[in-house]
């Protein structure tokens, strides 16, 4: 599942108004069969939609954030090749998952 944070959700702090900040999570049940999916969300600013399909290496993102939002994309613990608009991607790793920070345009993540 690819969630976006959204009215009421801790996940959506009230100091970023407007929905400047967005944070897109891909989560996959145990025994999950699904083979991809897409979802949108309307903000203020634009569109934010990210699509997923299972690859080869795993599971592959897409996603894309309108001007003047910026995102946080969580993904499972692992090595990703990142493709976007601008090169310098900030990433935080855990031993359960990675978070890219992103900025506005199209995005795609594909695990090594």
């Amino acid at each position: 599942m690819v969630h976006f944070g959204g009215p009421g959700n801790p996940r959506t702090p009230a100091r970023h108004p407007g929905y400047r900040r967005r944070r897109g999570s891909v989560h996959r049940a145990a025994g999950c069969r699904l083979d991809h999916a897409r979802g949108s969300v309307p903000l203020q600013r634009g569109v934010v939609s990210a699509d997923w399909h299972r690859g080869a290496a795993g599971m592959e993102l897409g996603c894309t954030v309108p001007a003047g939002v910026r995102a946080e994309v969580v993904l499972p613990a692992g090595r990703y090749t990142v493709k976007g608009p601008t090169p310098g991607v900030a990433v935080v790793a855990t031993a359960e998952a990675v978070t890219f920070r992103i900025h506005p345009g199209t995005w795609h993540f594909r695990p090594e």
